[in-house]
């Protein structure tokens, strides 16, 4: 019972591998760092650098190895000769809950041996040489395997929430909904179609998932339509009207106006600030 327990848990884990590179600082430098819809970690390799991620000043050196939460603002000083390396990762289970959020975790993690500092090189390095050879797919195999074994780092330095067990509760009964959104982004879901999935009324499922989400369906579609537009502008080169028919959105005008809602900036404007670092 326990490994079927486990299995059944484990096909609904996904750990997605957005990207990875380097940066050297040739001078002084400070930038805000944009909210980013998946995990970022950084692997100091040579300098100082230092995050202010909220209201708390990190201050990393080398060998050190910080992680940026989900949504999460950041801003960076870094000193001149620094060299970082960065890893970007979509941590989710049940299709949308992010998994560090069941989770008090560190943002700073020490690494006295450097097994964590050369598990984040490798990932780097693989990712860089990945196109100029013919084993990918033992490529994809290690870096999956390197972001499993990060996350266990990251979670083996945490205290679990007390809510933790009912969130994923929660989340385990709504996932067959999730999915159907996420594989529908482009499209409006009826809410009878939603609510038969769980065999629900639709009032019944309406108040379950606000109650579980935090939102209701209709603002939870566009919250997810507007984080796979962040997702394209970071890692395609896709124009706006192009990701905005992606998302769902006919009319780009409409999209930039509702994502500049949401964000505070426009798509194109998102695009130029994440890659300031990414």
């Amino acid at each position: 019972m326990m490994y079927d327990s486990y299995s059944l848990m484990e096909n609904q884990l996904e750990i997605r591998f957005m990207g990875a590179d380097e940066k050297v600082f040739s001078e002084q430098t400070v930038f805000e760092g944009e909210r980013m819809p998946f995990e970022l970690f950084f692997l100091v390799r040579k300098g100082r650098i230092s995050f202010f991620i909220n209201d708390e000043t990190i201050v990393c050196d080398t060998g050190t190895i910080l992680m940026v939460p989900y949504d999460t603002a950041y801003r960076v000083s870094a000193e001149k000769g620094c060299e970082v390396i960065w890893l970007a990762a979509d941590y989710r289970v049940f299709a949308n809950l992010r998994i560090f959020s069941l989770f008090a975790v560190p943002l700073k993690m020490e690494d006295p041996d450097g097994s964590l500092a050369a598990l984040c090189a490798s990932v780097h390095q693989t990712f860089v040489n990945s196109e100029f050879t013919n084993i990918r797919l033992e490529n994809a195999l290690f870096v999956n395997m390197s972001l499993y074994q990060l996350a266990s780092a990251v979670l083996r330095r945490s205290f679990p929430k007390s809510d933790g067990g009912m969130v994923m509760a929660r989340f385990a009964k709504l996932s067959p909904v999730l999915v159907r959104i996420g594989d529908r982004l482009d499209q409006v879901c009826p809410m009878k179609e939603l609510s038969d999935l769980m065999n629900l009324s639709e009032d019944s499922f309406y108040r379950f998932f606000k109650k579980t989400v935090g939102a209701a369906p209709k603002e939870y579609l566009i919250s997810e339509r507007l984080r796979k537009a962040k997702l394209c502008l970071f890692t395609t080169e896709l124009s706006v009207a192009e990701i905005s028919k992606l998302c769902g959105y006919d009319n780009s005008s409409y999209f930039s106006t509702l994502f500049h809602e949401k964000f505070g900036l426009s798509p194109s404007a998102y695009r130029e600030k994440t890659a300031t670092l990414i």
